[in-house]
């Protein structure tokens, strides 16, 4: 079965009246992605799971407020690394549910949250086993849980011994989620089997049967990646139409990481655009279009970087809600870019919208 997701495997490419620049040369593109982005993203959310694993492990062995905060920065930089490594959404991550298990979103009617806070009023001890935390609920072993333990109601009980059945579950899905990171730093070592399957597609290929679909995969990932910031990411607590915004539907709103996630969402996909060398296929009269994207990657990471303050915030300041729907547009007129200008330029007109996957 491939690793591919769904919507990637269904593309179809076609041919159009472009052509692709004659000098691309796909393998480059698949081999500079693995080296200058997949490899490393898993390296560093591996380092900084294990890094949170330590933390939480003193914070639960020595409650202090000091313990706490740098718990609390630990976790921090651990979804500022997963938020860079979650934008690949094919081979091992997709396989055991990690993808799932590492961060359950959205929780759209809250089942997750309940769970939780259940495990926690009933000190169910069953939460406290990595091992055994692992065959739960989704919702219970990964980062939201982490973030709900560390900044949810009651997470003040963390620095004093009061708190420490909360803290040794907050330890466990710290274990759960630095054993995922190091299996999926593991799984694509330099020329071992995951990598040289990246790297060879063809017949049988778990990635890719062609270069059509090897092709599909690259640049649909940056397209999805990009549906998903502007869809999922922003568009679950910004209501751009009738204002009915959600400042609490937001990923990680009680740690104020929710505009941090977007920051390096959007820094992952630009660097997978720049690693893989995917403008390489632009013939050269039609170079502009790379420099329009870049371009506009530029205009929006530096927007999201300045609306770096806790949701409610946000969405409360005018001027800066404004500059939320400037983001909002500009990250559409990213996926506009891939999904139109850059496929259609590269001979790659999709048998239909790569970004509606219809």
């Amino acid at each position: 079965m491939k690793f591919l997701c769904t919507a990637f495997s269904a593309l179809a490419l076609l041919v159009s009246g472009h052509a692709a620049n004659a000098a691309f040369d796909l393998d480059k593109v698949m081999l500079g992605m693995a080296d200058g982005f997949i490899r490393p993203a898993y390296a560093n959310f591996a380092a900084k799971a294990n890094a949170m694993e330590t933390a939480m492990n003193t914070l639960c062995a020595a409650p202090s407020v000091a313990a706490g905060e740098a718990a609390n920065d630990a976790f921090s930089q651990s979804v500022i690394a997963w938020a860079n490594a979650e934008m690949l959404r094919s081979g091992p991550v997709m396989e055991s549910n990690r993808l799932e298990r590492i961060l359950f979103f959205p929780d759209r009617k809250g089942t997750g949250l309940k769970q939780i806070q259940a495990a926690l009023v009933s000190a169910d001890s069953t939460v406290l086993d990595a091992a055994s935390l692992a065959k739960k609920s989704v919702a219970m072993q990964g980062l939201g849980a982490l973030d709900y333990v560390l900044s949810g109601a009651d997470a003040q009980t963390l620095n004093s011994p009061e708190g420490n059945f909360r803290c040794r579950y907050g330890l466990a899905v710290s274990q759960n989620i630095h054993s995922m990171a190091a299996d999926l730093a593991s799984a694509w070592t330099k020329d071992g089997a995951v990598d040289k399957a990246w790297n060879s597609h063809g017949a049988d290929n778990p990635f890719a049967d062609n270069d059509r679909e090897a092709m599909n995969l690259v640049l649909g990932t940056v397209i999805h990646g990009l549906e998903l910031v502007r869809d999922v990411r922003i568009g679950a607590f910004l209501d751009v139409k009738d204002r009915k915004d959600r400042p609490k539907s937001a990923l990680f709103w009680r740690s104020q990481n929710t505009m941090r996630t977007v920051v390096e969402n959007l820094a992952a996909l630009e660097r997978i655009f720049a690693a893989s060398g995917l403008d390489a296929a632009l013939p050269q009269d039609e170079a502009y279009v790379a420099d329009s994207i870049r371009f506009d990657f530029k205009v929006a990471i530096n927007a999201a970087k300045a609306l770096d303050m806790p949701v409610e915030t946000l969405l409360a300041d005018e001027k800066a809600r404004k500059k939320l729907i400037f983001l909002h547009a500009t990250v559409g007129d990213l996926i506009h870019r891939f999904d139109q200008d850059f496929a259609i330029a590269t001979g790659l007109a999709a048998g239909f919208s790569f970004a509606d996957g219809d």
